[in-house]
């Protein structure tokens, strides 16, 4: 069975702490930057996901995304949990750009 690796794109402020737990980040700074970034991993068979910082991430994720592997993953950075109102209202807003609709969770 191969093993896939992990690929994080985010800001530079939040890579070092990435680095520091044995990841390589591709630092950006803008969100137009991350298309390309996220095609040139696609082309890596060694890697299984990709996790992006997810306000970097464009509203219309099927636009970065090619095939089912590698899996491309949002996460927090500091200013999506500065303003976010709650761990559902998180998740919900995660939901409403996947499948573009919003959800109430209960």
């Amino acid at each position: 069975m191969n093993r896939l690796n992990v690929q994080v794109i985010c800001r530079p402020e939040l890579a070092t702490g990435f680095a520091l737990a044995g990841l390589v980040p591709i630092e950006v700074n803008h969100a137009d930057e991350v298309a390309g970034h996220v095609r040139g991993a696609y082309k890596r068979s060694e890697i299984g996901v990709i996790l992006v910082q997810d306000d970097l991430l464009p509203d219309d994720r099927a636009a970065i995304r090619t095939t089912d592997l590698p899996m491309v993953v949002p996460f927090p950075g500091p200013r999506s949990l500065e303003a976010m109102e709650s761990p559902a209202a998180y998740v919900a807003e995660i939901l409403r750009r996947a499948i573009g609709y919003r959800v109430r969770l209960e």
